[in-house]
């Protein structure tokens, strides 16, 4: 009997939507221009594109920036899908409701939207020659008159 219980416990915990997809989610971030620096709400930290490692249950924002073009912000949402649905009622039917419960809490049946982020960054027209200056750009140094003839030296 023991051996039993023994024996159907890893064919119960392969159905488990935890065990099949894990805590978290890799998130990929694609930027362009890429060395742009992107930052999450999370704290994450990365220069150009990359891979973040986030927890399921976790919505979070990415913003990207880079000198000369304007930042912009992304926000992920963590939902439920059809994958992390299918993993959940297999376990319905093997470990039960208990498992179910193990699946929301920890966040197998969601998924992360957009997966990847993409991040396309705008040229800051205020940066460009001939754009508007800048809001906080120095005024233009006064002028010192027509420059003359070097002096001469004795």
């Amino acid at each position: 009997m023991l051996l039993a219980a023994a024996l159907a416990l890893p064919a119960g915990l392969a159905g488990c939507g935890t065990i099949e997809r894990g805590r978290s989610d890799f998130v990929a971030v694609v930027v362009h221009p890429a060395l742009a620096t992107v930052t999450t709400s999370r704290g994450d930290r990365c220069e150009g594109s990359c891979i973040l490692d986030v927890p399921r249950r976790e919505g979070f924002t990415v913003t990207a920036a880079a000198p000369g073009y304007l930042s912009k912000t992304v926000e992920v949402k963590s939902v439920a899908t059809l994958e992390g649905m299918r993993s959940t009622a297999t376990n319905a039917a093997g470990p039960g409701v208990v498992g179910v419960g193990v699946d929301l809490y920890t966040g197998a049946v969601y998924d992360h939207r957009p997966n990847p982020v993409s991040i396309r960054l705008d040229p800051d027209p205020s940066a460009r020659p001939g754009g508007s200056a800048a809001p906080n750009a120095l005024p233009p140094a006064p002028s010192r008159g027509p420059i003359g003839p070097p002096a001469p030296v004795s």
